[in-house]
């Protein structure tokens, strides 16, 4: 798939799809890149998200440090649901936005 899709479960400026992120409507395995940022009430680390994911994708998850839905799971956790822990660090620039710094 080309391009960014906004995916929200109510409809938002900016959403081009509104949908439940623990059933995205899309085909397996049709992006490259995913992003969360600051997701709430799910945790984007999850068989779904890797459903859709090509090979070697990549999720990059930000948020607050208090939002537990973005705290970094275990590498053991991670890959039970599809994925390895590649990295963890500061928010990137591109994802700065509103109060959220971390």
């Amino acid at each position: 798939m080309n391009g960014a899709v906004n995916i929200d479960i109510i409809k938002n400026p900016g959403v081009s799809i509104v949908a439940d992120a623990n059933s995205l409507p899309f085909k397996s395995e049709v992006f490259d890149e995913a992003h969360a940022i600051n997701p709430y009430g799910f945790s984007p680390v999850n068989p779904e998200t890797a459903r859709v994911l090509k090979p070697g994708g990549i999720l990059k998850v930000t948020g607050t440090p208090k939002n537990p839905f973005s705290a970094p799971l275990s590498p053991s956790r991670a890959k039970a649901v599809g994925f390895g822990m590649v990295e963890t660090g500061p928010m990137q620039a591109t994802h700065h936005f509103g109060v959220q710094r971390t």
